[in-house]
């Protein structure tokens, strides 16, 4: 049975055919919710209670269900999950304005306000560019040993060797900066995914930069 990602921004699409379909003033329970933008209930619960704003009309207690406007608690998802989406980009476009893969791109796309779940997107980023510094200072370390520009095998070889350390220390990572374990399991969850998601955009962008040298070498 496939995983159901705990990354809400994932079920926009869904959730804009679902508010298309959506009378105003609707009532529906959280588990019809969270079924019709194509999470689970306990997925979706945990984002809620994160977010003081949401839209309920009844919290559920003692046997008593959940209850929301649909249509409400659908534009407000929407609404705050696209500011998570522009935030993201921001942090995702500053990272190849640093590493130098984008730098005919000089724009930066960012808001004040990312969403909700601005602070697990944030933590991310900010180990995918502790670990671009790190890939960085090891190429231009090597370059000065070397005493000239780096070859293709090299730039290659040195590449590989950065992204498995990458790999190993994303893979870590929510350990590091939950040390303690007192975030819920969701939440952890959640960053390990998101610091994945970095990885695999770093090795993506790696890959589109080293494929022009490799083919000038073949």
């Amino acid at each position: 049975m496939p995983r159901i990602t705990t990354d809400l921004t994932q079920y926009l699409p869904v959730m804009y055919e679902a508010r298309a379909n959506i009378a105003d003033g609707s009532q529906i329970r959280g588990t019809e919710l969270a079924r019709l933008i194509g999470t689970t209930w306990r997925i979706l619960k945990q984002r809620i209670l994160r977010d003081k704003a949401f839209p309920v009309i009844e919290r559920g207690a003692n046997g008593k269900p959940w209850t929301f406007d649909a249509a409400k608690a659908i534009n407000h998802l929407i609404a705050d999950l696209e500011k998570q989406m522009t935030k993201r980009a921001g942090r995702a476009r500053r990272v190849r304005l640093q590493s130098g893969l984008d730098a005919a791109d000089q724009t930066s796309v960012d808001t004040e306000d990312g969403g909700v779940d601005d602070p697990l997107d944030l933590a991310a980023s900010a180990r995918s560019v502790s670990l671009l510094a790190q890939a960085q200072m090891a190429t231009h370390k090597l370059k000065q040993m070397q005493g000239e520009f780096v070859g293709t095998e090299a730039h290659v070889k040195v590449l590989a060797t950065v992204m498995s350390t990458m790999q190993t220390e994303t893979l870590a990572a929510a350990a590091r900066i939950d040390p303690t374990g007192a975030l819920p399991p969701d939440i952890r969850s959640q960053i390990e995914t998101e610091l994945k998601n970095v990885l695999l955009s770093v090795q993506d962008a790696l890959d589109r930069a080293l494929r022009p040298l490799v083919a000038r070498k073949n």
